[in-house]
């Protein structure tokens, strides 16, 4: 199982995960037949319980236990279980397998560890007899979100259980309740196994109703759940699509030929709604069958429940006839006690001409209804997990099935009944081995060894019911990355990354949903980069470093500022570690501040018509704040008047502006054509010249002794003339400058 959905890597915390993940600060609430709490694959390595909370719900009221807000049941909690006194267990195993799926951590025997082996565990007990069962899976539900915000956790909350009955929208009182649990706060997903009707054949019907009179036929059960024979279906349709429909119930013979004997009068569901009503199918005189049906209207859609019981023949196909304009869904199947629907051995239209106008059922729609086809679900399907595995008495057993990654045939289908895409995913879920009760384990090493893994305190388990707990823990994972992550985010991620291969063909579909799962894959997904802007090179101003993404909920730098920017003035290594909206972590890469050296303060004069500043590294001349283009020259001719400042670089970037200067062009003196400037002098290595911008010139220097150092010519159009002396010793020199039929000689000193 950890294979298949890549569990291991994440587990181990491979590259790019900045981690191992194994559910740790995660809550995963189970909600199903109990728990063996003493399988070592439910405690600590110290011994004590992984168990924080076991609420039994079908416990009588108990002044000390009850949950008050509530009413029924009894919760322990970890200290009571960890006292021996919680007095709840698993009797069925199921709840203890689907469990171990999860978060078993597989201290029991060292094997079989589940999906989520770190995360926290509340189990709850349902109670599949109470007369509104649907609503106290809600309440339970609802119980491990309570108790996980007293701790301050995220939670998952799998439900491997459920009803096949039902409006299949997620729009029941139930379902509605766990829709508002998830939109409450983030931090919350709910996960649940699809189903394991896909092998009951066709018990789903959805019609379309014109003005034809169409049907379809129910078979009497003679071992109906109700006790007696009878036919029953459960029908749902939101009302808009069926207020003008009209309907009626009917029976036919097949034997010895096709043909119709009667029915009840055609009713409009609007004057019969919220009541039960009793007819008869009659032919002529004569009563063929009672007919009880009950209609309500729930929150926008209408129900109506048809029982035949004891119908004089059980031989008779009894019909739902409808015309008008709408459509409705419904189900029945004698697989659950209830009455199959015709679908083969059907007349010809010569034999039974109505038949052309029969609504055939399908195998589509067959999950578990409420919150299970909800839309902020997350719904599992079932594919065979392994091949063969060795039993507690080192023998090879090999499972039947098909192969692994294929479908179970068992696997519930979709999409709900308003066309929602369900199950959202398929996970591995035939061929799990997971914690065995205490009880079990005793059993099957006498009747069924085969069942148990080697140590024996693992048992093999299938269904959807065990594929479910895998994506709760892959869910326990990701929250556990994402905390603040919502049931949507998780949803999402699931659609975007779920892959196809050979078995789930072209995705989405209603068997795999949007595919298989790759749980190291789907964290990945929750990376994100975080970029340190601001200068590395300190100068004579603190430097500010901040994050190019800033739209994380908090931060954590290095030096412990905990605000979106710091401000650094000091040579150190700095980095941050940020969490997004969705409570994922990223870390950002280091950042190494150096000192910079800092060049001249630069001061603006004027020389020989124009404004020269302090040598540096690099210089950009301003006027008025802006900018001069290609100003980038020691010496700067200004063309207007104005304010000027310039700003000098050093080689490592820091840099200093200049008080501004205010330059009145008129009181400028330009250089004649003779005119020179030459600075510094005594000068170190360079020697900057000005000269008439059309005057072409030829320069020439000797030393003390007239033996010649230098000999350049300057003749383009600018002004500005650097000569280079990086070799020469100090001393006195003559630089004689040729131009037109003119000479100037000037004399100079090398510092």
């Amino acid at each position: 199982m950890r294979f298949t959905q890549n569990i291991d890597s994440v587990h181990a915390g491979f590259a790019p995960l900045e981690s191992p993940y194994t559910g740790k600060n995660v809550i995963i609430g189970y909600v199903d037949t109990g728990l063996d709490w003493t399988h070592g694959d439910f405690k600590n390595a110290d011994g004590s319980t992984r168990v924080l909370y076991y609420w039994d719900q079908t416990l009588p009221y108990d002044a000390l236990l009850t949950p008050g807000k509530y009413g029924y049941g009894q919760v322990w909690d970890s200290t009571s279980i960890n006292n021996l006194t919680c007095t709840s267990s698993d009797g069925n195993a199921h709840g203890t397998t689907v469990t171990g799926a999860g978060s078993g951590n597989g201290l029991a025997y060292g094997t079989n560890i589940g999906a989520a082996p770190g995360s926290d565990i509340i189990i709850v007990e349902t109670n599949f007899s109470a007369g509104n069962w649907t609503m106290t899976v809600a309440d339970a539900i609802d119980f491990v979100f309570s108790m996980a915000d007293t701790l301050g956790k995220p939670a998952v909350v799998n439900t491997s259980v459920g009803d096949y009955l039902g409006s299949h929208d997620g729009l029941d009182p139930a379902g509605l309740v766990v829709d508002s649990l998830l939109n409450d706060k983030p931090g919350r997903i709910v996960v649940a196994a699809a189903g394991n009707s896909g092998a009951q054949g066709k018990y789903h019907v959805k019609a379309t109703v014109d003005t034809d009179t169409s049907f379809c036929w129910f078979e009497v059960n003679s071992s109906s759940t109700f006790g007696y024979p009878a036919v029953y279906f459960d029908m749902w349709a939101d009302t808009a699509d069926f207020n003008d429909v009209y309907f009626a119930f009917g029976a036919d013979t097949e034997i010895p030929a096709w043909d119709f004997r009667g029915r009840t009068q055609f009713r409009n569901i609007q004057t019969v709604i919220d009541s039960t009503v009793l007819d008869s199918i009659m032919v002529g005189p004569n009563k063929l069958a009672p007919v009880e049906f009950s209609t309500q209207l729930i929150d926008g859609y209408y129900h109506i429940e048809l029982l035949i019981a004891n119908p004089d023949s059980a031989t008779y196909l009894y019909r739902f006839e409808t015309y008008g304009d709408g459509e409705y869904d419904l189900w029945s199947g004698a697989w659950m006690g209830l009455s199959n629907i015709r679908n083969t051995s059907m007349p010809t239209p010569l034999q039974l001409p109505d038949v052309i106008h029969y609504n055939f059922p399908d195998s589509l729609v067959t999950t578990v209804s409420s919150w299970t086809c909800s839309e902020k679900v997350v719904t599992v399907g079932n594919f065979k997990n392994q091949k063969d595995y060795l039993d507690v008495n080192n023998n090879l057993f090999t499972l039947s099935g098909g192969p692994v990654g294929m479908l179970s045939a068992n696997s519930s289908k979709g999409p709900n009944r308003l066309g929602y895409v369900k199950p959202d995913v398929a996970a591995t879920g035939d061929g799990i081995l997971s914690a065995c009760p205490a009880w079990l384990q005793s059993s099957l090493i006498v009747s069924n060894p085969a069942m148990l893994a080697q140590g024996g305190v693992h048992v093999r388990n299938g269904g959807t019911s065990m594929a479910s707990p895998v994506i709760a823990g892959i869910a326990a994972l990701y929250l556990e990355k994402c905390p603040e992550a919502t049931y949507q985010d998780f949803i999402d991620a699931l659609h975007n990354n779920a892959y196809e291969d050979l078995y789930t063909g072209t995705t989405p579909n209603y068997a795999y949903g949007y595919g298989k799962v790759n749980a190291f894959q789907l964290l990945n997904t929750t990376n994100f980069s975080v970029t340190i802007t601001g200068d590395s090179v300190l100068c004579s101003d603190p430097e500010i470093l901040a994050t190019l993404e800033n739209n994380f909920s908090s931060y954590l730098w290095s030096n412990g500022e905990t605000t979106s920017s710091v401000s650094v003035s000091v040579e150190d290594t700095f980095s941050v570690a940020v969490i997004n909206a969705a409570g994922c972590k990223a870390q950002s890469d280091s950042i190494l501040t150096v000192q910079g050296e800092l060049p001249v303060f630069p001061l603006i004069n004027i020389i020989g018509g124009g404004l020269i500043t302090t040598t540096a590294d690099s210089i950009i001349w301003y006027f008025e704040g802006d900018a001069i283009p290609n100003s980038n020259s020691q010496y700067y001719n200004p063309d207007t008047t104005g304010n000027f400042t310039v700003e000098v670089f050093s080689a490592d970037g820091c840099s200093f502006v200049s008080a501004p200067v205010y330059i009145d062009l008129s009181q400028i003196k330009e250089l004649t054509s003779n005119e020179f400037v030459i600075f510094p002098n005594p000068f170190e290595q360079e020697i900057y010249l000005i000269k008439n911008e059309f005057t072409d010139i030829e320069i020439v220097i000797a030393d003390a002794s007239g033996k010649l150092v230098h000999h350049s010519w300057s003749a383009d159009d600018g002004i500005f003339v650097v000569i280079e002396f990086p070799e020469l010793a100090s001393g006195m020199y003559l630089m004689t400058l040729y131009y037109g039929n003119n000479f100037k000689t000037v004399k100079l000193i090398r510092k």
